[in-house]
């Protein structure tokens, strides 16, 4: 089964989603350079082919840079070698591999797709643990040809969340940090105060105009949206919540001790714990 969409963003960078319903598709980011290739992120590995497929785009040892540890992000990792995230998610790990949190959601996240879910029961990536490098905030991935990945530390939607920025082509890969809807609701999720300055600092580093690519989509996000996540989160944290909405939780997590809510700025939409702010 084939659930791959491809989409050429430059003549070096090839997005990848893996299609899990209309509504829904886990981004990954191959980054071609003359030395070597970096795969940013695996998704959920629902086909257990991810590595064969990438092979149809380059030959060069590949790198695996993950933005964040969750299972749609990390759940192909054990097909790959040279694996590389922030230690400051290690603790996700043995939940994002297990195949109970890589399918239990998963006729949730197909819209009942019998026939997908189907085949990923017996095709799934495996759960074996993975051996991986730590990342540091402002590390530098050569790939050879000037093509060169820098991480960017930016906690939120989870503590080791990072973003991979190419200068030199002038764009970033955001994963579920700078994205419309980022999910800052769950335990683990920093306080908002702590996502906000994450923003703003990587407003700074990145500067005016690159394009930018998140964890759920293959097409370039709106310029827009992180001005928009600053002022969402500086109404938050002000109090301006009179007229913010429930969010309904798609999956099967329970949220008794919770009141997840919806901020609307424009472009952004922040999914927020009221309880937790």
């Amino acid at each position: 089964m084939n659930i791959y969409e491809v989409n050429r963003l430059s003549a070096t960078l090839i997005g990848i989603g893996e299609r899990c319903s209309q509504y829904l598709v886990n981004a990954m980011y191959l980054v071609i350079g003359k030395e070597r290739a970096a795969l940013v992120d695996t998704g959920l590995g629902l086909t257990g082919d991810l590595d064969k497929f990438v092979r149809k785009f380059t030959d060069l040892p590949i790198v695996v840079l993950n933005t964040h540890a969750d299972p749609d992000h990390i759940g192909s990792n054990a097909l790959f070698e040279d694996i590389h995230l922030s230690s400051r998610d290690a603790t996700l790990i043995p939940w994002a591999m297990g195949l109970e949190a890589r399918l239990g959601d998963l006729p949730s996240m197909t819209g009942g797709n019998t026939e997908l879910c189907g085949y990923a029961k017996t095709h799934i990536a495996p759960e074996k643990r993975f051996a991986y490098t730590d990342i540091s905030d402002g590390e530098r991935f050569d790939l050879g040809g000037g093509c060169v990945l820098e991480a960017i530390a930016t906690p939120g939607h989870s503590q080791g969340s990072l973003c991979f920025f190419n200068r030199n082509e002038h764009y970033v890969l955001t994963g579920d940090t700078i994205v419309p809807y980022p999910w800052l609701w769950l335990d683990r999720c920093a306080p908002l105060a702590e996502y906000a300055a994450s923003v703003r600092r990587f407003k700074a580093i990145v500067g005016v105009g690159p394009a930018m690519y998140c964890g759920h989509s293959i097409e370039a996000l709106s310029p827009l949206v992180v001005d928009d996540l600053v002022v969402g989160c500086e109404e938050l944290i002000a109090g301006e919540t009179g007229t913010d909405k429930p969010f309904k939780v798609p999956y099967a997590i329970d949220i008794s001790a919770m009141k997840v809510m919806q901020h609307d700025c424009d472009q952004a939409h922040i999914i927020y714990n009221a309880y937790k702010m």
